[in-house]
Order: C-alpha cells, then structure tokens, then sequence
C-alpha cells in the first residue's frame, strides 16, 4: 500500500488538498488518512491528476513514405511515462506491408512488462488491412490487448474503400467488441481529401452502426475538415483531435474550444499524441516535400499550458486525455476516485513532473 499525502487533486474537478491511499486501484481519498502500514510519498503543494491516456501512437514506429531512412523506430515506457502517459493504443500507419501486427502486439506486451496499460489496434490505412489471425473479428476476440481496428479515409494514401466494405468492417469490430467485452472501435485517420467524414456518415445515416462505432482522428488538420467534424460531433459522434502544443496559443485548444462553441459536448472529444508517426508533407501532385517524426510530449505541454495560462478550461482539457479515452477503451480510469485504477501523476509547483503511479507502482521520473 502506498499512502500520498497532502496533495492537490485535479481531475475532470478540482477537488482540493487530499491524502490518497492507493494499492493497484485507488483505496481511499480523505483529507487526513493515518495508516502504519503504508510507504509514504509527501505530496504537499503537488499537483495530483490522472494519468494520461494516448489512444493513438505508433509504439512501433511509423513513417517510410519517404523511403526506409525515414522509418521511426519502436518507443521504451521510460518515454511515454515522463511525458505523463499511462496508458497507450499503438497501432501501424501508412506502412501494412512492411510493418508487422505480431511485431506490434509483441511490443506491447514489451510496454505492459515495463508497467504502463498498452493495448494496440489491428488493420492500418488500407480496407481490408492485415490481421493477426486473418480476420479483424478475430484479432479483437481472441488478442487480449487488441481493442479495435485502424482505417484510413479522405487520404491520398487510404485504399477509398466502398460503403460495403465500410459496413462489413464496422459490423464485424461492433460484434466482436459485444462477443469480448472491448470498444470494438474503428479508430479513422482522417486526410485532406474532399469526401471528409461523408463516408462515414453515409454508413451511419443508411444503416443501424451507431455512430459512435467510429472514432475519426487529425480532424483539425485543416479549417474545413475541422467545420465537417462539427456535424459529426453534434450527431453524438467522437471525434480525436492531434494534439499541437507549439505557440503563443496552441491550435489543440484552440480547436477544442471552437468544437464546443459550435455544439460539440467535451465528452465526445479527445486528445492524442500521434507519437511516433510520421508527419509528412506532400505538394499538389503528391510529391514528398519532407518528413518530420512526432514526439510524444504533447499532451502533457498542452496540460502545463493550461495550467498556467487558461486555468478555467483546465478540467475541460484533462477530460480529453484522461476520462474520455478511457471510457472509449471500457477502462476503470481517468478520474481520481475510489475504485478506479492507479494511475497517476504528481507534478509540483512549478508543473515539473515528479512521480509517477502506473498500475499502483511509483516511479521517479
């Protein structure tokens, strides 16, 4: 048993200055608890959150349209814990050809035995996409860590799958999600393409796939693609925004704040890092221009931002990276209450990560 003291607790509220006891879940919160029996961190004047849950990165490593110099290479835990993350979905990306879901699966569980909660998606861009088992059901029934199922749409490097094989895919992860007990979701990346989500809504509107079966993901990478996720999100639709911490005023809060002003409940918007992948840049014949590897660190800088310059909308953005997502996965997490999982992180005064608690175990970051 670990026993935290004294420190100010900030989830989807603020809940003021707290002991907590903790083991792998959360035991007790009380204002003052006393036991012998318990290690003892001092948290007075730390901050205490959640940890953070990063639905999508590339855990394995991403990239190669430029070639195979540009390929990432796999992430340790060390990297996602001290950028506050806990949890992690990793799945493939442009590359189903090259990459390998058994290598993906296998390092998962590296990340799982290194003490942080990875799961992983089957598929990637292209419909039908790899498996592990040969079918998408499958994966998703009998692979533990496999949640759901990655597509690509709206791309110049999607396979533009027919509304068919739309509904097949949908259908098929919904079943198998219901069969196992997992989301079963389909996690879309999203392009730059003129059709934006009228694929999905054409699934949605012309069958009985609830639409919350989808989860679209960069949907803020251009103004119109932003605009078209408004009626999406106003149907109950999730939609995950990229996280961007960089300037004055970062575009991720910027886009959640526009998304809310517009109709979009903050239950239905998530965050996540991209970590990992590629971010490539194409001219208007689809040429490469360059490549850039994304980090991992956006979500915590995003939270350090809002802290210290939008203290209002700090239990709107933490929603976004604790609650939400870990309702998305079906998980007892994201909130600091009894009965939920350990998972937590203790920053101090000047936001400079400290602790952090994955799975009841601490760690010095």
């Amino acid at each position: 048993m670990i026993l935290i003291k004294n420190g100010i607790l900030i989830d989807s509220e603020i809940k003021g200055e707290n002991d907590i006891l903790i083991s792998d879940k959360i035991e007790e919160i009380s204002d003052d608890i006393d036991t012998k029996y318990a290690k003892v961190i001092d948290a007075e004047n730390m901050f205490i959150t959640p940890g953070f849950i990063d639905l999508h990165n590339h855990v394995n490593g991403a990239g190669g349209e430029g070639g195979p110099e540009t390929r990432s290479i796999p992430i340790h835990a060390d990297s996602l814990m001290k950028n506050g993350i806990t949890t992690v979905v990793g799945l493939l990306g442009t590359d189903g050809y090259t990459r390998s879901l058994i290598d993906l699966l296998m390092h998962v569980r590296k990340l799982q035995n290194q003490g942080i909660s990875a799961y992983m998606l089957t598929g990637s861009y292209q419909v039908p996409g790899p498996s592990i088992t040969g079918r998408v059901a499958n994966d998703i029934i009998l692979i533990n860590e496999v949640v759901g199922v990655k597509i690509s749409l709206s791309d110049h490097r999607s396979s533009y799958p027919e509304r068919r094989d739309l509904i097949t895919l949908a259908s098929e992860a919904r079943v198998a999600g219901m069969l196992s007990s997992k989301p079963g979701f389909i996690m879309v990346h999203m392009g730059d393409g003129k059709d934006m989500f009228n694929p999905i809504l054409d699934v949605v509107n012309n069958t009985e796939i609830p639409i919350t079966q989808f989860i679209p993901t960069h949907i803020d990478r251009n103004e119109s693609l932003l605009d078209s996720a408004i009626e999406f999100g106003k149907k109950n639709g999730y939609l995950d925004i990229t996280g961007h911490a960089e300037g004055k005023y970062p575009r991720t809060i910027s886009s959640i704040k526009y998304l809310i002003s517009h109709g979009v409940s903050i239950d239905n918007i998530t965050v996540t890092t991209d970590g990992n992948g590629s971010m490539p840049m194409f001219d208007e014949n689809g040429n490469l221009l360059k490549i850039e590897i994304s980090d991992s660190s956006s979500l915590i800088k995003l939270f350090k931002y809002v802290m210290e310059n939008d203290e209002d909308f700090v239990q709107s953005y933490l929603k976004t990276v604790t609650l939400n997502p870990a309702k998305r996965l079906k998980l007892k997490k994201g909130k600091i209450e009894k009965g939920y999982d350990s998972d937590l992180l203790i920053f101090d005064q000047e936001l400079n990560l400290i602790y952090v608690v994955s799975k009841g175990n601490v760690y010095k970051i």
